[in-house]
């Protein structure tokens, strides 16, 4: 099951860019339903991103998930960015084996960026609601990824755009 939130900023890519790459803590924030970033721990040598490259992500509830770089290509008008998390200890995760989350940033024309991102999850298939199969994969849809964690994409892809924003406001 995938989940895809696309935003488009009045802005250049190289500002889009820029205003995207922040820590993690400064951009998932805690909501009423799901926990926040607090901050990550390398697995790997270097810094998180280039493809291999492995972290804990530490969340605000006490727990964590881990996360690995699977692909990343960048060009001066587009960027592509995959990885996979798994290992959730978050209750609100126990039915889920893994996710894979893809960021698509593409230039549109000189003044419009794009950001599109596509957030996929594998339910465990022995844990509620994956053992219910068709209906509990669509119930986990509608009660939790188009709706909560929907919410947080869409919360991300804005603070992105509020970065870009005031960047740019900034450099003027």
């Amino acid at each position: 099951m995938s989940h895809t939130e696309v935003i488009v900023i009045a802005e250049p890519f190289s500002v889009v860019s820029a205003a995207m790459k922040k820590p993690l803590e400064q951009t998932i924030n805690k909501s009423e339903s799901l926990p926040g970033v607090s901050g990550d721990y390398m697995l790997t040598p270097g810094r998180f991103g280039l493809p291999g490259s492995r972290h804990i992500v530490c969340l605000t509830d006490g727990t964590s998930a881990e996360e690995e770089s699977l692909e990343r290509e960048d060009s001066l008008t587009s960027s592509h960015f995959r990885y996979i998390v798994w290992n959730y200890t978050t209750a609100k995760a126990k039915p889920i084996e893994y996710g894979v989350g893809e960021f698509r940033t593409t230039q549109l024309d000189p003044g419009h960026t794009q950001i599109r991102w596509t957030y996929s999850f594998m339910l465990k298939g022995d844990v509620f609601p994956g053992d219910l199969g068709a209906f509990g994969r669509w119930l986990f849809r509608v009660t939790f990824l188009d709706r909560e964690y929907a919410a947080m994409m869409n919360g991300v892809l804005n603070g992105y755009k509020d970065g870009a924003l005031m960047r740019q406001a900034v450099s003027r």
